[in-house]
């Protein structure tokens, strides 16, 4: 029996869709603004001050910050009231809040300043972009003594409107006393003691801390 014989294919020239315009109705295209807000505490004030018990190093004091709204950290300031030291060393943190207290660590690597007492007179702005800092809700920016120093005076500027403001103001050899300027009287702040850690915190007081933080506007 001879094979059946195989049909071939049959091709048809290779077609080509030929796209044309299509009209689209006008489109509106909305930039996302960027803004600086300065959050915290801006007093360049003498008066009130706050002072600690003791300059004692590992000793922190630092300024609730709140946020509406996420943002990066790019600056924080302070104002030093009065200081009978030549120099100062401070470290700077950052923290999550936890339970109303200082958390974790928003700023890991080591930022640390050492002040002349002639360079005091104006408040001290910190550059911090180069460290990425984003703040996803409140913060604290905290200050903390570096080097022991002796019994002398040192004063922030600080304000009686809510803080709240927080300290860790241990007395350590008990060597590092800080007196405040003849003639002040302290004002009794009422503290709440973290459950879990030193910080202690006052709501009713407020210290000189700020922090620029770089915003989607609304």
């Amino acid at each position: 029996m001879g094979a059946a014989p195989v049909a071939k294919a049959q091709t048809k020239p290779p077609t080509h869709a030929i796209e044309r315009p299509v009209p689209l109705g006008p489109v509106q295209v909305m930039a996302s603004h960027l803004r600086h807000r300065v959050l915290g505490n801006s007093s360049n004030a003498q008066q009130p001050f706050f002072w600690p018990d003791y300059t004692e190093p590992g000793n922190q004091f630092g300024q609730g910050i709140h946020l509406k709204q996420p943002g990066w950290l790019e600056a924080v300031s302070f104002h030093v009231a009065a200081c009978s030291y030549d120099s100062l060393f401070l470290r700077i943190h950052v923290y999550a809040l936890a339970q109303g207290f200082p958390g974790a660590a928003l700023l890991p690597q080591l930022v640390a300043v050492r002040l002349a007492r002639a360079s005091l007179a104006n408040r001290v702005v910190l550059d911090l972009r180069p460290y990425h800092v984003w703040l996803s809700g409140d913060a604290v920016v905290a200050l903390e003594i570096l080097r022991a120093q002796g019994s002398g005076t040192l004063t922030f500027s600080a304000a009686r409107v809510p803080g709240p403001l927080y300290v860790i103001d241990l007395p350590g050899s008990g060597a590092n006393r800080n007196f405040p300027p003849r003639g002040t009287a302290r004002q009794p702040l009422f503290w709440q003691q973290s459950p879990t850690t030193t910080w202690r915190k006052a709501t009713t007081f407020s210290l000189g801390i700020d922090a620029t933080v770089l915003q989607v506007a609304n």
